[in-house]
């Protein structure tokens, strides 16, 4: 029970609060990945479901149904989803950096990109955009990454590293231990 962190709140808009279990526990069986289990309680047929297991490593919430995650590969990259009530993934967006040195010029510079998932609702609209723009659109796991100018990308990113910044402080209410939660537990009652 020591091994998690709970979060109880409305995380999906829907007026009823969620319970999220975040293990903690970075000797688990498979590789260190931790997970962020999400479960929900369903009003019509009065039971608690699963709403969604998220691998919890980079994962972190940015406000109602609002998540986000960074990935430190070659650059970085974060990225942005909201969770519906039935636990999927919906408006992904990606934001993508990383810096190379130019071979002409022998100096340090960076690349900037947005992308969508190719389930996006909005990929017809950014390939159509990209043709229009006589721009490359690179394909990573299925991401179609558009690169744009570092401007662009302090533009298109300025609200999600403010609402990351601020759900840092906001999650601090809504976190609890188990016995803040449930109430001192015995397992011999």
């Amino acid at each position: 029970m020591k091994e998690y962190t709970y979060y109880y709140f409305d995380m999906n808009g829907d007026g009823v609060p969620e319970l999220v279990i975040f293990s903690n526990n970075t000797k688990s069986f498979d590789d260190n990945i931790r997970y962020m289990d999400i479960f929900s309680f369903n009003t019509k047929t009065n039971k608690v479901e699963l709403l969604d297991i998220e691998k919890a490593g980079s994962s972190f919430f940015l406000g109602n149904n609002k998540m986000g995650a960074w990935y430190d590969e070659t650059g970085l990259t974060y990225e942005f989803y909201e969770i519906d009530k039935n636990g999927d993934k919906n408006s992904k967006i990606f934001f993508r950096s990383a810096g190379y040195i130019n071979d002409i010029t022998k100096q340090e510079e960076g690349v900037y990109m947005v992308g969508f998932g190719e389930e996006s609702e909005e990929i017809e609209n950014y390939k159509s955009l990209a043709k229009e723009m006589d721009e490359q659109l690179f394909e990573k796991n299925s991401i179609y990454f558009l690169r744009i100018s570092k401007e662009q990308y302090d533009q298109v990113t300025q609200n999600y590293f403010k609402s990351r910044k601020a759900a840092e402080e906001n999650i601090k209410k809504v976190t609890y231990t188990f016995d803040e939660l449930f109430g001192k537990f015995s397992w011999n009652n």
